[in-house]
């Protein structure tokens, strides 16, 4: 089975720091399937050999058991891990995916991730990951960057900026949709006239405020209706994460469908943040991960 393996290391009374305290990335998996935890701990002059521990906090959804992070049934929770004797833990996400989800699960218009469009479509102005000197190499959001932009779906802000940690608007999501979508977006009286217009008539966005950065349950709210609106097992819940009551009644179903479908994994202390506005960087990521997933979700 797969191993996942982290560092551990306790640097001061409660406060666990894991893989150098970077963002932890979210554990996907289907029913039945196994992850093999392996962790190693790095002792100080302060803190002496511990026992690294594993525990899960809904195990209707995942245990651990030998070593293994087994997923159970289709949900979100988290799995914590600390060093006893010492207090604290670190939660890293954790979604087990239903076991009927497909391609189709995302709806009809997804296009197929080897199709010639998205297999073909070339970056505007020349544009190539490596020409932007604000994209941090290494960094969690630089695959999706330069994925975005191999695609054609994302232009920068300039021919060597990216503007990573700049807001999303509306308009600059409804103009990717319709670059997605292969809808042409050059010509308007505005840049995003055309994507707008397409979005309006598909049902995607009402067009209102097009200029304004977009929430995180807006952005996931758009990307559900463009995947033609897939039914949502209503079952399955968000208890992984800690602020699902501040999600918008209008937003629910739409996250509950990204989260079941992997596409949305969250931020550190479990949350989901719905209403703080979604970067640049995190709609490129989220972007690769909707068409490039093994999961076929």
């Amino acid at each position: 089975s797969e191993v996942k393996t982290f560092d551990i290391f306790l640097e001061r009374p409660y406060h666990i720091v894991v893989n150098g305290d970077e963002a932890l990335e979210t554990l996907s998996l289907r029913p039945g399937q196994e992850v093999a935890l392996s962790a190693s701990y790095a002792p100080s002059d302060y803190y002496l050999d511990g026992d690294i521990l594993f525990a899960v906090e809904d195990s209707g959804v995942a245990r651990v058991e030998d070593g293994h992070l087994v997923a159970v049934a289709p949900g979100a929770t988290q799995l914590e891990v600390s060093v006893a004797p010492y207090g604290g833990y670190r939660t890293i996400p954790v979604v087990v995916q239903s076991a009927a989800s497909s391609s189709s699960s995302s709806g009809g218009r997804r296009p197929d991730r080897t199709s010639d469009e998205t297999q073909t479509t070339q970056p505007g102005d020349g544009q190539t990951s490596t020409t932007y000197t604000d994209v941090v190499a290494g960094s969690w959001y630089e695959a999706g960057v330069a994925y975005v932009t191999e695609k054609g779906l994302f232009n920068g802000v300039a021919a060597d900026r990216f503007a990573p940690n700049d807001n999303m608007t509306r308009a600059m999501l409804m103009t990717v949709l319709a670059r997605l979508d292969g809808q042409e977006t050059e010509g308007g009286a505005t840049w995003y006239e055309k994507a707008m217009a397409w979005a309006m008539a598909a049902g995607i966005s009402d067009g209102t405020a097009p200029e304004a950065n977009i929430t995180r349950e807006q952005f996931v709210t758009m990307l559900y209706r463009y995947a033609d609106s897939p039914e949502v097992d209503a079952a399955m819940g968000m208890a992984g994460f800690v602020d699902t009551q501040d999600i918008s009644d209008w937003a629910q179903t739409a996250m509950r469908w990204a989260v079941q479908n992997g596409i949305l994994t969250g931020k550190d202390g479990a949350r989901l943040d719905p209403q703080g506005s979604a970067t640049r960087a995190e709609v490129a990521t989220v972007f690769q991960r909707l068409l490039t997933t093994e999961s076929e979700i």
